[in-house]
């Protein structure tokens, strides 16, 4: 009789198990970095969802990018006009309003974001105004353009695909070209002055036949130690004065922060001069299994960025949002996932 209860206490513990698995669903928001679409990308969001097309009013007030560039464009226009950086998180920015607004019940455990998106990733979990938050992307955009076109000769970037780490590493001096991006195990970003550049390509083309190069049309060193001069002035124009409701990863240090106190200089300089660590030790991807992190929703045009996550863990749920459509499909299986 013993046993038999024993049996039966046993079976009641795993069973309680299984359902605070499935209870304890963890899902995170994510952010892009440059070198994705922005115009026309957050269209379904401002023509559909009210408070998305009133967010939409203020971009266009604060920014001045025209209905042309954001809604129908050439994102090769805002490049031109030094506004890329702005209307990038300005798309994020609208597409997260339509998320929280349509589905406020759908909990967020992190928020993380790419390069780029880690200042999205600060408005959505709380930390800086929408304004605050634009006028200092506009700075940046500023700052990023004057530093490429004062500087003596230009700077680029390069993607390697196909070899590991330590072959990359042989191939950058940490003088004029850096190690900028840790996107997967065999998948690196280098970034540095463009002649280098070009010669590291060269010289890999020679050397390592059967990995492939993707050159980047982006004209900052970003992520490097070019980066640095402009810590102190982006900090003294940096306003965090909210409070953080959504813990961010950031993928420069793969910290997980708590408070709008965590976001110092030093935390500032880690975000531009650092390499983006997603994958390895200490990276993104490590965190999120360390978090247990089941499903992941990536902001924008973001399919590049979902095909990183995956190939770095195997089994999240990644979806990518920027229609209302893609959303539903999301919270539908997020929320199914939950109730089973």
């Amino acid at each position: 009789m013993k046993i038999i209860v024993r049996l039966l206490c046993l079976c009641f513990i795993v069973a309680c198990s299984h359902v605070d698995g499935n209870d304890t669903a963890k899902v995170g928001i994510c952010f892009t970095g440059q070198g994705v679409k922005i115009s026309g990308v957050a269209n379904d969001f401002i023509e559909h969802v009210p408070s998305v097309a009133k967010r939409y009013e203020q971009v266009k007030k604060i920014t001045n990018i025209s209905d042309n560039d954001l809604l129908s464009g050439d994102d090769a226009s805002l490049f031109r006009q030094g506004k890329a950086q702005q209307a990038l998180v300005s798309v994020q920015c609208l597409i997260w309003e339509g998320i929280s607004s349509q589905h406020s019940d759908l909990h967020f455990d992190y928020v993380l974001g790419q390069s780029l998106g880690n200042y999205s990733a600060l408005f959505a979990g709380g930390a800086i105004t929408f304004e605050n938050l634009l006028k200092f992307i506009q700075l940046r955009d500023k700052l990023t353009a004057r530093m490429s076109s004062s500087s003596d000769q230009p700077f680029g970037m390069l993607v390697v695909q196909g070899t590991d780490l330590s072959t990359v590493k042989r191939y950058v001096n940490n003088e004029t070209t850096f190690v900028a991006g840790l996107n997967t195990a065999s998948c690196f970003t280098i970034s540095g002055t463009d002649s280098e550049i070009n010669l590291l390509e060269s010289k890999l083309k020679t050397d390592k036949p059967d990995v492939k190069l993707i050159k980047l049309s982006i004209a900052t060193p970003f992520h490097t130690n070019f980066m640095e001069p402009l810590v102190d002035k982006l900090w003294d124009n940096f306003s965090v004065n909210q409070n953080l409701v959504i813990p961010v990863i950031s993928d420069a240090t793969g910290l997980v922060y708590n408070s709008v106190s965590s976001f110092d200089k030093n935390w500032m300089k880690s975000q531009l001069t650092c390499p983006m660590r997603w994958s390895g030790n200490g990276g993104v991807c490590e965190k999120i299994k360390q978090l247990g992190l089941t499903h992941l929703i990536v902001v924008g045009d973001g399919q590049g960025l979902a095909k990183m996550i995956k190939e770095n863990i195997s089994d999240i749920n990644v979806y990518v949002v920027s229609t209302i459509k893609h959303l539903k499909e999301a919270v539908k299986e997020i929320k199914s996932f939950r109730k089973n």
